[in-house]
């Protein structure tokens, strides 16, 4: 993790903004440098391990394997809090061992709470396909051949190819998961902007640092983001916002940390009736929708959302809808064996399909379609 996310960071637990880095470990080029201070930190140095904090508030977020993690007290893994901070801690400065020696101690007392507990379960269910080095490795190589054109296409052409991606430019990513959507359609080693990533899954961070190295990667609550007011150019959700305990919660988040004339890119799954009843035909349903959800997958509804954006002031600025019972069919069981499948020339063929399939048959939210809506929405300027 580079110093220059501090320049975006608040404490979840106090909103302070006043923070510092103890690097047990940093790269720096092709240089491994230990017990480095906050001063001797250059901004191109890329923390592996070490603690952030804010010595006089004793508040202490532990980075390991490059990853830092801002988690309030209520959101936190106290295991895993445990686990890294008391490690950190054996090669830290006197002032820094005291600070997280108090954390510890009121994390300890922390209140269990609803939204808590659901970001500990998520973490652990989408952890538990990444949890060893080995896992790490065999998804990695699955990244790096494995295109995903069916979702890589529409997220370019109807999100990211919307906005302006260049140097100067400040990007967060809200739910990145491993971060192969933006590694592959939006590069920031290419285009030059700086690229943060944010998600409640751990290891999966781990993972996405590997994915994208120049990208920065933190654990955060989609629904406490520990970043200051207007500090982003662009906030992006690919399917994140969906998996919330309150949707309308997450995206004003979204909104709170996106500048004025900024952008939000959303890409979520949306309400609209079932073309298989799932209580009625789990097994014909199962042969259609053979991806295994998180017991918190929810959809977004639509018209919510509208009503959120016209309050709020912004700017709907491009709409797209996808995800018709066409495509459904087209694209499950044996149909996914055919070689061609995988190929990009035949998403495009099928996204073709799929769109006017759309047009002429479907209503929003019917039975026939769409399952899936994008939104390019910018945030206003106050007068």
């Amino acid at each position: 993790m580079r110093k220059r996310v501090l320049e975006t960071l608040i404490c979840p637990n106090t909103g302070s903004d006043t923070f510092e880095i103890f690097a047990v470990e940093l790269t720096r080029g092709d240089e491994t440098v230990a017990n480095v201070k906050f001063k001797d930190i250059l901004d191109t140095d890329d923390v592996k391990e070490g603690v952030i904090a804010n010595i006089k508030g004793n508040m202490t977020y532990p980075i390991s394997d490059y990853v830092g993690s801002v988690l309030s007290d209520e959101d936190a893994h106290q295991g895993h809090y445990n686990e890294l901070l008391n490690r950190l801690s054996e090669s830290c400065p006197a002032a820094y061992k005291k600070a997280i020696k108090a954390n510890l101690e009121r994390l300890a007392s922390a209140k269990s709470t609803h939204d808590g507990e659901w970001n500990r379960e998520e973490m652990e269910y989408y952890d538990a396909d990444v949890a060893t080095v080995e896992k790490r490795r065999e998804f990695l190589e699955t990244i790096r051949k494995k295109p995903l054109w069916h979702i890589f296409i529409e997220r370019k052409r109807h999100l990211m190819d919307r906005v302006t991606l260049k140097e100067g430019v400040n990007v967060l990513e809200i739910g990145c998961g491993n971060a192969r959507t933006m590694a592959k359609i939006a590069p920031p080693s290419e285009k030059g902007f700086a690229y943060t990533g944010i998600d409640i899954a751990w290891k999966r961070l781990v993972l996405a640092k590997q994915v994208m190295p120049s990208g920065d990667f933190l654990q955060a609550s989609a629904l406490n983001l520990p970043f200051k007011e207007n500090a982003f150019d662009v906030s992006v959700a690919f399917g994140s916002i969906h998996h919330l305990p309150n949707r309308e919660s997450g995206f004003m988040e979204a909104i709170r940390i996106t500048k004025e004339t900024g952008h939000i890119l959303i890409n979520e799954p949306i309400d609209k009736p079932q073309f298989i009843d799932e209580d009625k035909h789990p097994k014909l349903r199962s042969l259609i929708e053979e991806y295994e959800h998180s017991e918190h997958d929810n959809d977004i509804n639509v018209e919510e959302f509208h009503q959120i954006i016209a309050r709020e002031n912004l700017d709907l600025q491009h709409e797209y809808f996808n995800g018709s019972v066409l495509r459904t069919l087209m694209t499950f069981g044996w149909i996914k064996k055919i070689p061609v499948y995988s190929t990009e020339t035949w998403w495009r063929f099928l996204i073709w399909l799929d769109r006017g399939f759309i047009k002429l048959f479907c209503r929003k939210h019917s039975v026939l379609g769409p399952s899936g809506a994008y939104m390019v929405i910018q945030k206003p300027k106050k007068n």
